[in-house]
Parts: structure tokens; C-alpha cells; sequence
């Protein structure tokens, strides 16, 4: 199987050698995902919060872990087969990220 090209759908693979032209190309398949993907890889994931108000006072504390991969509205079949589609796609993107560190 030739693992030299790469395409929209699998990042570039990198068998040992050549480690400048690979991360080039690895950069460049993150950032045509979707900057943000890019930016993620550089400054991290950001962690989720929420905003709390008592009287006037607001103030920002971090979501437990329930409350931010609870779905709320999920829609018709439609929009939950796109949004797992798109789940999925994110899912092994990160597989790939974290199989090349």
C-alpha cells in the first residue's frame, strides 16, 4: 500500500524519514481541515465553561464533563446522521493527530 500520497480524506504518513517534509505536508493537511484544527494542534484545546450569575456578579467556572457531552437538541434523523458523520470524521482526525506525537 503506498502511504506517500496524501488527500483530503488521510493525512500524509510518515514512515521515519524525511521528518521536514512530512510535518510541511501534515501542517498543511490540518490547517485545509480547518484552521481552527491547526490552531488546536498549536495552542491547545480549549477547555469548556459556563457563565454563572448571582445578582450582578457573573463569573466563569469550567462544565463538568456531563454537562458539556450532554446533547441538548439533536434535531431530525437528518441533522443527527450529518452531526455523527461529522462526529465521526472529527473522531478519527484525532486518532491520526495523536498516532503521529
Amino acid at each position: 500500500m503506498d502511504h506517500v500520497v496524501g488527500s483530503v480524506a488521510h493525512p500524509p504518513y510518515f514512515d521515519g524519514n524525511n521528518y521536514g517534509t512530512w510535518k510541511a505536508k501534515m501542517k498543511s493537511f490540518l490547517w485545509s481541515l480547518d484552521e481552527r484544527v491547526w490552531s488546536t494542534v498549536v495552542h491547545g484545546f480549549p477547555k469548556p465553561t459556563k457563565k454563572i450569575r448571582k445578582g450582578d456578579e457573573e463569573t466563569i467556572v469550567l462544565k463538568t464533563r456531563e454537562e458539556w457531552t450532554t446533547v441538548t437538541y439533536e434535531g431530525t434523523d437528518t441533522i443527527k446522521g450529518v452531526k455523527l458523520q461529522m462526529h465521526n470524521l472529527q473522531f478519527e482526525t484525532l486518532k491520526c493527530l495523536f498516532r503521529f506525537r
